[in-house]
């Protein structure tokens, strides 16, 4: 008869049960074995950790400073460019003032020896313009165009008033003058009214 074996089981079928005390269960797949360091070596990693952030923070100050040198260079070359064109514009209006300046002190000098000219023809003229057509006269004494104007706008009533004027001096130049006797006292007076009377119906 033969003696069973305490550590079989005698249940095929039956799940095994918790493993003796002294039975060594291996690690599983999932745990990992925990490294400890010695105090020297951990504090020569952390020494080593330290120097690494610090040389991360110093790389990254330095890459935010290179590119705010680059922001602050792009900048000063935009604002050189823009004064340049400010520049150029400037002095392209400054010439076109002077260019307008200078034809403007031509024109004013050319009319000035325009005036001198035409003035004591113009004067002339308006002297001799009757002063009923001048009571119509708005603008200035001194303004030549307007005066020209003027004279060629009212010639057709200016003709006709000197016409006019003409006839009555004429006619006054024809007034007999005082009668005096013929010698025989008869007809003086009456050839004298007739000639009056011819001379004031002209009128």
């Amino acid at each position: 008869m033969s003696v069973p074996n305490p550590n079989e089981n005698p249940n095929p079928n039956e799940q095994p049960q918790n493993p003796p005390a002294n039975t060594v269960t291996p690690p599983s797949k999932e745990e990992k074995p925990k490294v400890v360091f010695t105090p020297d070596v951990q504090e020569e990693i952390n020494r080593l950790m330290g120097i690494a952030r610090q040389e991360g923070r110093d790389a990254a100050d330095k890459a935010a400073k290179d590119a705010a040198a680059a922001a602050d260079e792009k900048r000063k070359q935009d604002e050189a460019v823009a004064r340049g064109e400010f520049d150029k514009v400037r002095a392209d209006l400054e010439s076109d003032r002077d260019g307008l300046k200078g034809e403007r002190d031509r024109l004013k000098a050319d009319n000035d020896d325009l005036r001198a000219v035409l003035m004591p023809t113009m004067d002339a003229q308006w002297t001799a313009i009757p002063d009923e057509i001048k009571a119509f006269y708005d603008g200035g004494d001194d303004d030549l165009i307007a005066k020209s104007k003027f004279i060629t706008k009212s010639k057709p009533m200016i003709d006709k008033l000197t016409a006019q004027q003409n006839e009555k001096n004429e006619a006054l130049r024809k007034v007999p003058t005082t009668p005096r006797p013929n010698g025989n006292g008869q007809g003086d007076d009456a050839e004298a009214r007739k000639a009056q009377a011819s001379l004031y119906r002209s009128f």
